[in-house]
């Protein structure tokens, strides 16, 4: 395996290196091909500027599209989805159940079903513009 060092990371030359990895990942003689390949990113990700790897993660981290907005998924459902159900007060749990799917429809949240009260929904009166930032 070259050192990170050895290569030119432009976008002119990068495409050349990807030969070479690829050539020791799949004919190198220490470890196996996964243990290669993770030397080449733990090279690569060392060599990489912060947002270069801020924008690495972001493109491996699943996501959820609500209407026009995308949010991580974790971030979702661990603090904007517990929010939202919150403030959308005591009675939606009897219409469309306790984890019902959220929807955007003409400017407020509406929950919705899936489970045993599918085909029911809960108009929540929410501007998702409190919520999504």
């Amino acid at each position: 395996m070259k050192p990170a060092s050895s290569y030119d990371y432009s976008q002119d030359v990068i495409s050349g290196t990807f030969t070479d990895d690829l050539n020791y990942i799949t004919s190198g003689s220490d470890g196996n091909p996964f243990s290669r390949a993770n030397n080449i990113f733990s090279r690569d990700w060392n060599q990489a500027s912060t947002s270069d790897k801020a924008g690495l993660m972001l493109s491996v981290v699943p996501m959820l599209r609500i209407g026009k907005l995308i949010v991580p998924a974790q971030t979702f459902h661990r603090f904007i989805k517990p929010d939202i159900l919150k403030a959308a007060g005591n009675g939606f749990e009897k219409i469309v159940g306790r984890n019902p799917d959220i929807f955007i429809d003409k400017g407020q949240i509406i929950l919705r079903c899936m489970g045993p009260f599918k085909g029911k929904s809960f108009p929540t009166g929410l501007d998702p513009t409190d919520f999504f930032h």
